[in-house]
């Protein structure tokens, strides 16, 4: 079945194009979800077209600093939402959006994006990245009906938040090696269509930052366009595989323990792009194993036990430990027999990996890449310790279950911190 794409406007005349297409879609009730930041600036101009033109529009403004999505706020917004059937209006960047999708799933509504900021790639998917009772997870809720990005609001968006997107764009570089190779070793559902998409995408960005002072709303645009096209090659997948993988599996690590222990919230594509650049190096050092010495690991490096892993994620995860061993199943349950078949796939395939692990910039590039968007290359840069970034690497793939660049280390018995 052919996936129903949002409708999408990227422009200067977004209320007037706005408030056509919802007079055009019989569109009259909306619950307008926003903050206390985004409401003056983006907010309150929606707002009042829409009430000046007759339309019913119910405002619900979160405060708090930051906003988490989480059952709090979920809540929240289920609670101030009148009982009328009406279109939820999202307006803010990837938490209102990502609450009010939900919501509006659940409530068995639709819901239209406005997005604040070029920040990341998930305004027209389907997931809904959360954290309920601690646990960061993606809840597939629903796509919005259409997205109005308004050029003008995204281009004056601040600036460490426009690097955010950039950094959400660069993590692609490792999510989509990461989405191959586990194709090849656990026959993880692939389309290259929609990764060769994403890479066109990718490509496009990285030549957007050499020249993004010079045509400054015209790079603004390309940006949005690239992040909003990611987005709806998740909703044609159904999943968040084309443009995620190890790297966002230490950004998910770093927001829960940043969030449990009262530390600063850091914008969620500042986290991939320095998770991208530590992923950039695990795959440097795949460039430099022979086959010889890949047949030689797999055959010394024996196969996990499965009550010390358990204990781990127990350790590790407390309270929320079993939802994070039902996500792991597919490894945790894994046979003798199936675990040789990986890694006999590993073995055969090894050509196939290190063309994978070439595809992906070096730690220099990457670097220079981060640098040239205006975001931290070094972890201590956004008050990640070495604990913090140890942690991550040892325990955030128990966070998602594909296989990952940390995963083929492990069957390898290569230390993921220090390469050993």
């Amino acid at each position: 079945m052919q996936t129903k794409y949002p409708f999408i406007y990227i422009g200067s005349d977004t209320l007037e194009a706005l408030s056509s297409y919802c007079s055009k879609q019989k569109l009259d009730c909306f619950t307008l979800v926003t903050d206390q930041n985004i409401y003056p600036r983006w907010g309150e101009p929606v707002q009042k077209t829409l009430r000046d033109l007759g339309f019913n529009v119910q405002s619900i403004i979160l405060e708090g600093d930051p906003i988490t999505p989480d059952e709090n706020y979920l809540i929240k917004i289920l609670l101030i939402t009148n009982d009328a059937p009406c279109t939820y209006l999202a307006v803010g960047s990837g938490t209102i959006t990502d609450m009010v999708r939900f919501v509006a799933d659940r409530t068995q509504s639709a819901f239209i994006s406005l997005p604040s900021a070029p920040s990341m790639d998930g305004y027209a998917s389907s997931g809904s990245s959360l954290t309920i009772q601690g646990l960061k997870q993606t809840v597939i809720a629903r796509p919005p009906i259409a997205i109005f990005a308004d050029l003008p609001t995204l281009s004056k968006a601040p600036r460490d938040m426009i690097a955010a997107g950039f950094g959400d764009v660069f993590g692609k570089f490792t999510a989509l090696a990461d989405w191959a190779m586990g194709n090849l070793t656990i026959r993880d559902p692939y389309d290259p269509n929609l990764a060769g998409r994403v890479s066109k995408r990718l490509e496009q960005s990285v030549k957007l930052i050499d020249h993004l002072e010079d045509a400054w709303e015209q790079n603004i645009y390309a940006l949005t366009d690239a992040l909003l096209d990611v987005g709806l090659c998740m909703l044609e997948m159904g999943n968040s595989r084309p443009a995620s993988g190890s790297e966002h599996s230490c950004s998910h690590y770093w927001e829960m323990k940043l969030l449990r222990e009262g530390r600063p919230a850091i914008y969620h594509g500042t986290k991939v792009g320095i998770a991208s650049m530590l992923m950039a190096e695990r795959y440097e050092w795949i460039k430099k194993i022979d086959i010889d010495e890949v047949n030689r690991r797999l055959a010394s490096t024996p196969m996990p036990i499965l009550e010390d892993e358990i204990s781990t994620i127990r350790n590790v995860y407390g309270s929320i430990a079993d939802d994070i061993i039902r996500s792991q199943k597919i490894y945790l349950e894994m046979t003798p027999e199936e675990y040789h078949k990986v890694q006999e796939r590993i073995s055969s395939h090894w050509p196939d990996i290190q063309a994978l692990a070439r595809s992906v910039p070096s730690p220099e590039e990457m670097g220079r890449l981060l640098h040239k968007a205006g975001l931290p290359v070094e972890p201590e840069e956004i008050n990640l310790t070495k604990e913090d970034v140890k942690e991550a690497l040892y325990y955030g793939h128990y966070l998602r279950n594909p296989f990952t660049i940390i995963k083929l280390l492990r069957m390898l018995g290569i230390d993921v911190v220090t390469g050993e």
